[in-house]
């Protein structure tokens, strides 16, 4: 079915709904010229849209889809990206998205002093809440970074807690210098979106390589699982890596239960580095980009990934892998993590134990065709 006409759709996290509202389900979207083959002289300079769209009949039909922005002046926010949706208390909806700038202005480039929303600049993210099941929207600020326009800085992830109504957004932001690393952060509302808490650095290697992608989802119990591209292996095979020549990535998690307070240390999910070029998703010459996937109980945390492995350079392929990460026990002082392929890595945390079983998953649920 169409949704709308000349819309870029988001992965299949961009389709939600909610369990106390299954007759409920929302489509988002961004529309506009987002293809990198857009008319000569456009990309860029049309202000993309984000748009969602809902179904009030469990997703057989769906009403018009609704600018999320739309009682925002374009002089003040010029354009967005894809939004993430998601549901929380009481049926309220979240449009999570990350600020489409001015194109950069030749005679005005961007410098480390520039406004945030000035012509090349990038990262300010806003969230947009809807109380009617999608029919208006409210539009407010979740973070004013103004960084360099450019590098993997996809829109942001976001998950709402039903049980507390508090609202958790993770995304990848450089700094504000052309070839600054894409850090991953983390930022919480504990009043619906009108209010934020801090800038959370999520990634613990400091190292100046990038992390992409992060994927978000938040347990039955309220533990927050938060998942990532990360190039820090890369350091492994050449310790000058950098953002420009980093080649090979693993896919790192984190967890906190405590609402964000603090976090576990970062764990490595994936059981072998990728070559960035010999996949699509954060190759240079494709970048089709995506997030991991990231589901959630209270005794386990489920991860997919776009994963490389099986490609080469010359023909680059990707497929999907799988694994879990168990959580044991009530009370304990230490936490120990250990993969059942790979190496085994030891971790400090109290309350809960976890066992993370990493299976060289060859269940590909879908190949992605060459050419």
């Amino acid at each position: 079915m169409f949704l709308t006409k000349s819309a870029e759709w988001r992965r299949g996290t961009g389709w939600v709904s909610h369990p106390s509202y299954p007759r409920y389900v929302y489509g988002a979207a961004r529309v506009g010229h987002a293809s990198r083959a857009a008319p000569f002289g456009l990309f860029g300079k049309v202000p993309l849209r984000s748009v969602v769209a809902t179904s009030t009949d469990g997703g057989r039909t769906f009403g018009p889809p609704v600018d999320v922005m739309g009682g925002v002046p374009q002089t003040e926010i010029f354009g967005s990206f894809i939004p993430e949706v998601t549901v929380g208390r009481d049926g309220v909806v979240y449009a999570i998205t990350r600020e489409k700038a001015p194109p950069a202005d030749p005679n005005k480039p961007f410098t480390p002093t520039s406004p945030a929303g000035a012509p090349g600049a990038g990262g300010r993210k806003f969230v947009s809440v809807s109380t009617d099941h999608g029919k208006t929207w409210k539009t407010t600020m979740v973070d004013d970074s103004a960084v360099h326009c450019g590098g993997y800085e996809w829109p942001p992830a976001g998950k709402a807690d039903p049980n507390n109504g508090n609202l958790y957004v993770v995304f990848g932001q450089s700094g504000n210098q052309s070839g600054s690393p894409v850090n991953i952060f983390f930022k919480a509302s504990t009043d619906g979106g009108k209010t934020w808490g801090k800038l959370i650095q999520l990634n613990d290697d400091k190292a100046n390589v990038d992390h992409y992608y992060p994927g978000i989802n938040v347990a039955p119990n309220g533990r927050i699982d938060v998942a990532w591209i990360d190039f820090r292996s890369s350091l492994a095979f050449d310790p000058t890596a950098t953002p420009k020549s980093e080649r090979f990535w693993d896919l790192y998690y984190t967890y906190s239960t405590d609402g964000g307070r603090t976090w576990a240390p970062n764990m490595r999910i994936s059981d072998r580095s990728m070559n960035k070029n010999e996949g699509y998703t954060v190759n240079d010459n494709f970048g089709l980009m995506g997030p991991a996937g990231v589901a959630s109980t209270n005794d386990t945390a489920y991860f997919s990934w776009s994963d490389s492995r099986r490609g080469t350079v010359e023909t680059p392929v990707e497929d999907y892998y799988f694994t879990t990460a168990r959580f044991g026990g009530t009370k304990s002082t230490s936490t120990s993590l250990t993969f059942a392929a790979g190496a085994a890595t030891g971790l400090l945390a109290a309350g809960v134990v976890l066992v993370a079983e990493l299976f060289v998953v060859r269940a590909r649920r879908r190949r992605i065709p060459v050419g």
